[in-house]
């Protein structure tokens, strides 16, 4: 599975650039994108919403989002509905289980 890696440093708000880089992965065959969101202590409605975001830009080109969580975070991502909007079977309890899945 061709996978693309973003820690806590590499998200921009502006969804233009969430295209732009969904496009550049496209077109290197990358399937996948994994958030590192194990450092997140706190995810607000513009996050989440971003989130939201990325998820929509990345289903229309048939790429998949994937986040690495810990037990902090996941309070964050279920009661910003993230868990929901992306699926529970995309988020995963570190970054190794994230690139085991298949997809």
């Amino acid at each position: 599975m061709p996978t693309f890696l973003v820690n806590d440093y590499g998200l921009a708000p502006d969804p233009a650039s969430h295209d732009q880089v969904s496009h550049q992965l496209h077109a290197a065959g990358m399937r996948t994108i994994i958030l590192d969101l194990r450092r997140v202590t706190e995810i607000d409605a513009t996050g989440a919403r971003i989130l939201g975001d990325i998820q929509a830009s990345l289903a229309g080109k048939n790429q998949h989002l994937a986040l690495a969580k810990n037990s902090e975070t996941a309070a964050c991502l279920s009661d910003a509905g993230i868990i929901e909007t992306i699926g529970a079977g995309c988020v995963f309890e570190d970054i190794d289980r994230a690139m085991e899945s298949p997809t």
